[in-house]
Formats: structure tokens, sequence, C-alpha cells
């Protein structure tokens, strides 16, 4: 071990008194009010992001909540004119960036799903890191810059795990890297939802089709979740799947009212395409959903431990009911998913339609936790933001 001299740290405490001593001298010389708005000026431009944008506003996150850290967490921000004066972005929101509290320079990915000036408008932003328990975290949103283009880099918002994301704003693209897009049958129509634009599908013959792909050949723990809202319905109605009750190639499915069990949703999973009683979990009865009324459903199957499979249901990020499973894995079937219906050998044809609204559809290879999904419902209502005052440079 080394030692130090009385000289030695005579030095070291000189060295570690000299920035505040540079300080007090250069406050001391700043005795004009002019020189000292230079100082403080100085000092801003250190933790600015860049100089070509005039403003910003800070955005705290509420995960007092979840004990998780979340990583790679897509937050949504909610932009309207009780936080924002929409004079001061470019019209088309082209200027807004979102930048790293950690470093001040790091430009997060966004997508802006809808943009309308002096309306609301809705972002989703790729956050590297929220603590658990945290109700300090936050990034920067800047703007004011009337000659910046678009920084949008939707993929890039959405991990890899999301397999499928659909927004349902009047179209079908999936934003998630994987390019899972859908083409429409007896297009449903457009609504307004929870988050911009939703589907509505008739109960009769609408619904999405998207192609079967590797990435959707989920064997392992996944998540399906949505946002709904049905109208009157009897008998099994899908919300997304990838199943066909037919010819023994069911995979997976995220439903409603099977069996005569009015209001209750369901997520079903299947290890050889056929049915089994330990691959499917419904809401519990007191969880029973009403007409015309919007909530969020979640799915979970998680198979990360093979001695403890399990299947959860949520209902608006809560936990509603679980069950052990005795699904292994995922039967591997070519079918293609369906959002609002399924395939039907029987018929040979597309059946059990929703008759409703659907948003925000979304697929994922792992089992999202309760703390995660209680988090995404937050920020999907709005909940998790606090906005601070606008802070301009000038």
């Amino acid at each position: 071990m080394l030692s130090r001299t009385r000289h030695d740290r005579g030095k070291l405490t000189i060295m570690c008194l000299l920035p505040t001593l540079l300080l007090c001298v250069v406050l001391t010389t700043c005795s004009d009010l002019g020189a000292w708005d230079q100082l403080l000026r100085i000092m801003k431009t250190a933790s600015w992001f860049d100089l070509a944008w005039q403003k910003r506003i800070k955005l705290t996150f509420n995960n007092s909540g979840q004990s998780e850290d979340l990583m790679d967490f897509p937050v949504l921000v909610v932009l309207d004119p009780s936080k924002i004066n929409y004079a001061d972005f470019n019209a088309d929101g082209s200027d807004i960036r979102f930048i790293d509290a950690g470093d001040a320079t790091t430009a997060l990915p966004y997508e802006i799903e809808s943009w309308i000036s002096g309306g609301t408008s809705y972002i989703w932003v790729r956050t590297p890191r929220i603590n658990g328990a945290s109700g300090s975290d936050h990034i920067w949103l800047y703007f004011g810059n009337h000659g910046a283009t678009s920084g949008e880099n939707p993929s890039a918002v959405w991990n890899d795990r999301y397999v499928g994301v659909w927004h349902l704003n009047a179209a079908y693209t999936d934003s998630s890297q994987y390019g899972n897009h859908g083409t429409t049958s007896n297009a449903p129509g457009n609504v307004t939802g929870p988050i911009a634009g939703a589907g509505s599908f008739d109960g009769a013959n609408s619904y999405v089709e998207i192609a079967d792909s590797f990435s959707l050949d989920i064997t392992g723990s996944l998540t399906l979740e949505a946002w709904i809202k049905k109208e009157n319905i009897a008998g099994d109605r899908i919300i997304v799947s990838k199943y066909n009750k037919g010819v023994s190639a069911r995979s997976y499915d995220l439903g409603f009212d099977r069996g005569g069990h009015f209001g209750q949703s369901y997520v079903t999973v299947s290890q050889d395409g056929g049915i089994y009683a330990g691959g499917i979990l419904e809401l519990t009865p007191g969880s029973a959903i009403g007409n015309g009324e919007w909530h969020h459903v979640a799915g979970v199957y998680d198979n990360s431990n093979p001695f403890n499979l399990k299947l959860y249901m949520f209902l608006d990020g809560i936990l509603d009911s679980e069950k052990t499973s005795d699904q292994p894995y995922i039967h591997l079937s070519d079918e293609t998913v369906l959002i609002g219906a399924l395939w039907d050998g029987v018929v040979m044809n597309v059946n059990d339609f929703w008759h409703g609204d659907i948003d925000e559809v979304r697929i994922s290879d792992t089992p999202r936790s309760a703390d995660w999904l209680a988090a995404q419902y937050l920020a999907m209502t709005d909940s998790f933001i606090t906005f601070s005052s606008v802070e301009s440079y000038e």
C-alpha cells in the first residue's frame, strides 16, 4: 500500500480545492450582472444538446410503484396544448428530439404515431433505462429548430423482443424491426382509440392478416397484448391469433368469451396443435369486461423455468389471474397471424370475428413482467411522465 508524506497530502488538498478556488475567483471577477449572465450561459451551454435547438422540457418518469429496472422501455409521450405551445415547434413536429439525460448528447429513437398541431400528439420513445422505484429518472425533449428535418426511426424504438407492433392508426404496418406488415380483408374502419386511431371490426368479415414469418414462429415464452373495446359478443371472438382450430395447427391466441364465459378475455397456447386444459387461462369472472369500454388486456406464457411453466392474464396493467401450465413449449405452425379473427379448418375459412375496436396490438417473444406491464399501462394512459416548464437557450 502506497503512503503519502505530509507534503504530498498538502499538494493533494490544494488540487482538490483548485476548482472551487477558481470558481471563487471567477465569481469575484464577475462583479457586474453582464459578466455573471455570461458565466451562467457558459454553464448552460455545457449541458445543452445542440445550440440549434433553442428550447427544451424535462420529462420525468414516475416508476416509483415498480421495483424492476425497465431496460429499453418504449414510453409514450403525449403532447397537447396544456403541456406545450405548438407555435414553438415545426408544423409537422420534425424538430423534436429526445435526449438521454445521462450524457446530454445521445439522441433517443422515437416514432411519431400521430402529430396533430394544436391537438393531441402521440410519440413513442425508446428509453435505455428507467430505474426501479425511481421518481426522478428523466430525459429531455428538445425543439425550436426550424431548420431541422425529421429524426424519426420507428423500428429502433422497439427492441428485438417485439416481433410485431401494430398501431392500427388507419394503417396496418408493423413498427417492429421485422416488418410483419398486415393486409386487410373487408378493411376495418378507423375510429378514435386510446392512442390515436384504432381499427373498428364489424364482427362479420373484417380482419387483418400478417404473413407467416420466422419472427412470429414463437415456440417459447411470449406476450400477446392489445387495447380492446367490444360490442355485443357471444361465443369465441379473437383479438389476435396464430391458430387454426380445425386442423390441429393451434399455436397461440388472445381472445374473448371462450366456452360461453361472457365478458372474459383469455390467452391460449398449445404444444402440439391440439387443445389442452392446461394451455388456456381466462380473466377471473369478477373482471368481466362490459360493452363499449376500452381496456388493455395481456396474456403471458412463461416457459423460462421448465419446472414452473406459467400462464398469466393482465387487465389494465394489473395481474388478474395465473396458473401453472402443462405446455412445455408452443407448437410450430405455418399459419398466418390474424388480428380480429382466426382460421377454422373445419369450415376452411376465417371465423370467430371480433366485433368492436382494437388498438395497439403487440406480440413479444418474451414474458413481459408485472412491473413492465404496469409501467406500460401508466405510460399509455398518460400517467407516467411529469413535464417541466420550458427552458430556453437565450
